[in-house]
Parts: structure tokens; C-alpha cells; sequence
């Protein structure tokens, strides 16, 4: 069986699945489900405004840009065109674009290397532990988001 990038990582996870609820399934009828139910939601979620506000300044200000995620490239592309956020990034990166994911850095290293810029010039901001814990694998700094706001920053030296 081939399988294309980041389809992979939903296979991963139907796997875990399964093994942690003991359930009789196969993993690819985990993984399609799992994309067949996300086609069907209509709202996938709102920007994050802290976020926002800091990529429209790093527009105007000319610094490089990218998102590096671990949805699958058609749902990202149709996720951040709703919300109007393509303008405003030089650089995405998906599931369909890496084989290692995070917590893993090579979503990070690739959007870094997208931009033209070293690892440890970029500074992430992330929602989720899994996101942290890639960009201080790949040596860049973080800023932890929750609830819309920026929490708490990781240094990438600690």
C-alpha cells in the first residue's frame, strides 16, 4: 500500500486508536473517516486574534511569514482562504508536505527553509504542547497560545 504524506500520520493515530480502546477496525477506515467527517464540517474553527494581529504586523513590517501545520494541504488551504489569511503568509507547509510530524521539527525546519530563514531566527507561535515541544527541536523560540492570547514563551535555549 502507498500511502501520500500526512495521510500517514492519521494512519498513526488510528493505530494508537485501536490499541489503546482495543477496537475491531481496520486503521484506513479510521483515517478516511476521520477525513470524510472533517469534508463535512462547515465551520473549522476561528482565527486566533493575538495570532492575527501579530501576522498583519509582520506584513506591513515586511518579515517573512509561513504556517506549519499537520492538517492535510486542502483542508489548510480552504481553512485559511475562508478566513482571509492567505495574503498575509509567504510560506505553508502541511501533512502532505513532511513524512516526520510534530512534536518532531521538520514541519518547522521546511517552512524556515520555505522562507530562506535559519531555525534559529523564527519564532513559532503554537496552540497545542506538540507544536512546542517541534519548534524547540527544530531551535526556534515559541510562544505557547491559549484561549487566544499569547501564555507563555519557550526559549529554544532552555
Amino acid at each position: 500500500m502507498v500511502l501520500y504524506h500526512g495521510r500517514f500520520t492519521n494512519l498513526k493515530y488510528g493505530k494508537s486508536l485501536i490499541e489503546k480502546y482495543q477496537l475491531d477496525v481496520e486503521p484506513v477506515y479510521l483515517a478516511e473517516s476521520k477525513l470524510h467527517y472533517f469534508d463535512d464540517i462547515t465551520h473549522k474553527g476561528e482565527v486566533i486574534t493575538g495570532t492575527f494581529d501579530v501576522l498583519k504586523q509582520a506584513k506591513s513590517k515586511g518579515i517573512p511569514t509561513a504556517i506549519g501545520t499537520g492538517c492535510q494541504r486542502r483542508h489548510t488551504e480552504e481553512i485559511l482562504t475562508s478566513a482571509g489569511l492567505m495574503p498575509y503568509l509567504d510560506a505553508i507547509v502541511t501533512a502532505n508536505d513532511v513524512t516526520q510530524h510534530k512534536p518532531l521539527p521538520e514541519t518547522f525546519l521546511l517552512a524556515a527553509q520555505k522562507l530562506g530563514i535559519a531555525a534559529q531566527d523564527c519564532v513559532v507561535f503554537e496552540d497545542t504542547e506538540l507544536g512546542c515541544q517541534a519548534a524547540k527541536a527544530a531551535g526556534m523560540d515559541c510562544y505557547l497560545v491559549a484561549g487566544g492570547e499569547m501564555k507563555e514563551f519557550r526559549s529554544a535555549n532552555i
